[in-house]
């Protein structure tokens, strides 16, 4: 059955943070049927009629963004230095808690997933689900011949560090797409340095089937479709 915390419901719609919720029914702006509401007071979102200063709340089980990161930006919450993926997001996010799902390094661009369910984001990140992630680079060096062979066998560095098996594509001399299954710090850049061909520019295209929208100007977001969510879920 849909029971929820009142200050979840409250926050839910995004009018509100958690305490600015439980100080809003504190001063008695918010009721349920009828009747002023208290602070943890549990409430049916099909049966019971919940409002705030006299207009109905309708609960939002989740939201889940699209964004085109920008280089520059570093996929955090907070940073002390330097500006955040959420410093670009509205206040509607904000409230609402949206964290990133994954990461994308200060200089790489592209698809980046925001959310606040937190299954989601644990589901996109996790190494057992194995959600394929695509990227194209620029490269400032033709791939070595062998390169597709040494990616799709699974690199070994140096350092000892072991990549999963993934596919190359080259889209021209200096451009190739890269599929990936996990994700380990910097993996693209080290495993195309690795082939001998250094990366000079990283963009992110798709996670599982998911495309970045191409109508999203850098540091731009929007709230993904009915379907988009629906795929998302199915990928992970």
């Amino acid at each position: 059955m849909p029971i929820f915390r009142l200050e979840r419901l409250v926050t839910s719609t995004g009018a509100a943070t958690r305490s600015q919720a439980r100080g809003m029914i504190r001063e008695g702006r918010v009721r349920i049927n009828g009747e002023p509401a208290r602070v943890g007071m549990r409430v049916n979102t099909e049966s019971d009629l919940v409002t705030l200063d006299g207009e109905p709340i309708n609960y939002v089980r989740r939201v889940v963004y699209m964004m085109n990161k920008p280089k520059g930006v570093v996929t955090a919450t907070e940073d002390g230095k330097d500006k955040t993926v959420l410093d670009l997001m509205d206040d509607f996010a904000k409230k609402r808690g949206v964290a990133p799902a994954g990461r994308l390094d200060k200089d790489t661009e592209g698809l980046l997933i925001l959310t606040d369910d937190g299954e989601l984001i644990h589901s996109i990140i996790s190494p057992v689900k194995e959600v394929v992630k695509t990227y194209e680079a620029v490269v400032s060096v033709i791939p070595a011949p062998d390169a597709e062979e040494r990616i799709a066998a699974g690199l070994k560095l140096w350092d000892g560090t072991e990549f999963l098996p993934a596919k190359m594509e080259r889209l021209g001399d200096y451009e190739v797409r890269v599929y990936l299954r996990e994700g380990k710090y910097h993996e693209v850049k080290r495993m195309l340095a690795a082939v001998g061909a250094p990366v000079a520019a990283l963009k992110r295209v798709a996670i599982g089937r998911l495309q970045l929208d191409p109508k999203l100007e850098p540091g731009s977001f929007r709230l993904l479709s009915e379907d988009e969510t629906e795929l998302m879920f199915r990928e992970v």
